[in-house]
């Protein structure tokens, strides 16, 4: 039973990297593709915590035995730094969306390669016209 749950566990991590991936490469609004992005994020995420389970009972690295279900302390860092890493993809990639936005004036990658007319771009005013 231990040994078919642990399978459904990496299944199911699997399982949401691949539909990051397919989300990345059929989408083509912006914020989804972004959305698939941190859905790979956390499938990876999802993996590296699994990887790190240690049941009661099991040796560890350093010669203990574990007393209770516990997550090896390296793969929870490394969780914390991942999600740090996805949050910091999260904003650049938003920074960009909304930046693409203001200059296409849409997030969907096909109304720009057929041609949408583009926005036009938002005008600075002039040093010498704000001193008038």
């Amino acid at each position: 039973m231990s040994q078919a749950l642990s399978y459904f566990n990496l299944t199911v991590a699997f399982t949401v990297f691949i539909a990051g991936v397919y989300m990345v490469a059929t989408e083509h609004n912006l914020l989804r593709k972004l959305m698939g992005i941190n859905l790979c994020g956390a499938g990876v995420l999802l993996l590296a915590i699994l990887t790190g389970f240690v049941r009661r009972g099991q040796q560890l690295a350093d010669g203990t035995v574990a007393g209770t279900n516990t997550v090896v302390p390296a793969m929870q860092w490394l969780a914390v730094a991942g999600i740090v890493a996805i949050t910091a993809i999260t904003a650049v990639g938003l920074a960009l969306a909304r930046s693409h936005k203001r200059v296409f004036g849409t997030m969907d990658l096909d109304e720009k390669r057929n041609g949408v007319k583009q926005a036009p771009p938002q005008s600075t005013p002039n040093a010498t016209e704000d001193r008038r």
